[in-house]
Formats: structure tokens, C-alpha cells, sequence
């Protein structure tokens, strides 16, 4: 039940945080495209032309089925280690964002639900971790597997 449990809530805040980026990022992008400090920002580099609202919502769904058709063959399968991975890897991505926050000193599309869920992703990695038989290699692997096939 564990492994169901927080994998819903793990993707449950991943829609959350998802949502900010796909709403938010083509008018941050638009008012931020000739400011020179972001002109090594991703989104922005080098670019002639920019991804529309529902050219990025397109690239996120992809990465919702993805992460969903993972976490159902986790709990198929009882990996635990699996689902974890998922959970771990959206949280590297949000630490990703808080840096950039950071670095730029403002607000940038993804970093305001970053900061609230980061605390939430960090205790259900602790529950889950705590729940669960987990192998830490096993799961290593998995996270850089699973990072390598999204980014």
C-alpha cells in the first residue's frame, strides 16, 4: 500500500509543480528574453524562437505518461526502488529550479512551487525510505537511468 500511496502524492506534486512551469513560463520568457542576465538561462539561450504554451505543455505531458508508466510497473512489479527513483529524480529537478531562484534573484517559472513542495517530496522520500526494504544501488542506478531518458 506504501508504494502506491507515495507514489500518488509523488506525482501529485509533480502535476502541481508542472502546472507553474506550462501556465508561467512563456510570459516569464517574454519579459525576461532581452534582459542580459538570463541570456544563458535554458529557456532562453541563443534563441530565435521560443517553444509555445502548448508545445512545452506537450513535453511535460510526455514526461507525466513516462513517470506514470514507471511508477504502474513499480507497483506491478513491488519495486520500490523504482517508484523512489521518480520521486528522487522530480527532486533533483527542484533543487534545479531553487538554485536558479537563487542565482537570478527573482522569480523565475518553477521556483515558487519548488520552495512549498520541495519539504513535502523530502518526507515522503524519508517515509518511503523508511517503509520500505530499498537498494541503495539498485536505486542509484535506477535515478541516473531514469534521468538520462528525460533529459
Amino acid at each position: 500500500m506504501e508504494i502506491v500511496l507515495f507514489s500518488f502524492l509523488g506525482i501529485f506534486l509533480f502535476i502541481v509543480h508542472e502546472f507553474d512551469e506550462i501556465i508561467l513560463i512563456r510570459p516569464w520568457i517574454e519579459a525576461n528574453a532581452k534582459n542580459k542576465a538570463f541570456q544563458n538561462e535554458m529557456f532562453i539561450k541563443k534563441k530565435d524562437y521560443y517553444l509555445s504554451t502548448e508545445s512545452i505543455a506537450l513535453m511535460i505531458l510526455e514526461e507525466l505518461i513516462l513517470a506514470m508508466i514507471i511508477i504502474l510497473v513499480a507497483i506491478i512489479f513491488k519495486i520500490p526502488e523504482l517508484s523512489l527513483a521518480i520521486i528522487v529524480c522530480h527532486t533533483a529537478h527542484l533543487v534545479l529550479h531553487i538554485i536558479q531562484v537563487v542565482k537570478f534573484g527573482i522569480f523565475v517559472p518553477g521556483g515558487v512551487t519548488s520552495v512549498f513542495t520541495m519539504p513535502f517530496l523530502l518526507i515522503i522520500i524519508y517515509l518511503f525510505w523508511t517503509h520500505n526494504e530499498i537498494n541503495i544501488i539498485l536505486l542509484i542506478i535506477l535515478c541516473l537511468v531514469i534521468m538520462s531518458i528525460i533529459i
